[in-house]
């Protein structure tokens, strides 16, 4: 089994679209480190496919292409699952008049009931 490695590369009967898309690959993950495809990723966190549709969005994980396809590199995972969250739904900003109304108005209609 003589294979003749020609200009160096690792798979030398290989076609060079496959080469090509090899290395991208390669680099990605040199970049990048290790990285699941995104579907895995709702397994992985324990959550819906929705939920990590939000998450990216949101810019809490990030994610990278390569070659069509969407990857989520570890280190993002890893920050994501260190960070602190809290259970139940997300407190809403209030806006000037509810704030106004709710810390003015509803005490002083207390008191002219009285």
């Amino acid at each position: 089994m003589d294979a003749v490695v020609e200009q160096g590369t690792l798979f030398p009967f290989a076609s060079t679209e496959r080469r090509s898309k090899f290395r991208e690959m390669m680099e990605a993950f040199d970049r990048h480190g290790y990285m699941l495809p995104r579907a895995h990723i709702p397994v992985v966190l324990d959550v819906s496919r929705q939920r990590v549709k939000e998450l990216i969005d949101e810019g809490r994980i990030a994610t990278v292409w390569v070659q069509d396809r969407e990857f989520v590199p570890l280190a993002s995972l890893e920050i994501y699952l260190a960070d602190e969250r809290k259970a139940g739904r997300p407190v809403h900003e209030l806006s000037l008049g509810d704030a106004y109304s709710r810390h003015v108005f509803e005490p002083l209609k207390k008191l002219l009931r009285k």
